[in-house]
């Protein structure tokens, strides 16, 4: 095994899709506080989610790979690398294009995330993403029949839960319930 593979950061629970029934069974395991509070965590803007057939081990592999295919064995080589505008985006064997960046922590300091903008990737409003994951998880049943969430319902849960602004819009309760559904067939 290729030791960079120890440097990667990946957030598996913010950015690949087939993460989330694994996930799901964690959270529901470690109490709602719990799942609470790593759902608050995942950022406050958009999310880009893998939804390729690539195993979170399979991508993080072949990013290892070919960062040691091009010698980039440290942080200063990783430095080196980047340049200008610091980050780099490389391709998998899936066509899937990833953004290399240098990350904050210490040991984990190459900062892996999906690129925009390509058939594998899903982006999605990062509070749709969050309520969306706590839905799943409270009521791991079917939406109403009509497949749309009732808006109070919705905001219940956002504002009591997620310290979320209400939804105020139906265009913005269709994107959500959109969500809903995209994160109930990803987590089966």
């Amino acid at each position: 095994m290729n030791h960079l593979r120890s440097n990667i950061r990946y957030n598996i629970i913010k950015h690949h899709a087939c993460s989330f029934g694994e996930t799901m069974v964690r959270w529901r395991n470690a109490g709602l506080p719990k799942a609470i509070e790593e759902i608050q965590s995942l950022g406050s803007n958009q999310i880009d989610i893998y939804t390729g057939l690539l195993t979170p081990g399979q991508m993080i592999d072949e990013i290892s790979e070919t960062l040691t295919r091009k010698k980039i064995l440290s942080r200063a080589m990783l430095e080196v690398w980047l340049g200008k505008p610091c980050y780099k985006t490389i391709s998998l064997s899936d066509d899937s294009r990833w953004v290399i960046r240098e990350g904050t922590d210490p040991d984990k300091f190459i900062h892996v995330h999906p690129g925009r903008n390509q058939p594998l990737i899903r982006r999605v409003r990062a509070s749709h993403l969050k309520t969306a994951l706590l839905i799943c998880l409270i009521d791991p049943g079917q939406p109403s029949s009509n497949g749309e969430w009732d808006t109070p319902d919705l905001n219940k849960i956002r504002k009591n839960l997620l310290g979320l602004s209400p939804v105020r819009s139906a265009s913005e309760c269709v994107k959500l319930s959109e969500t809903c559904r995209l994160v109930r067939e990803w987590i089966r």
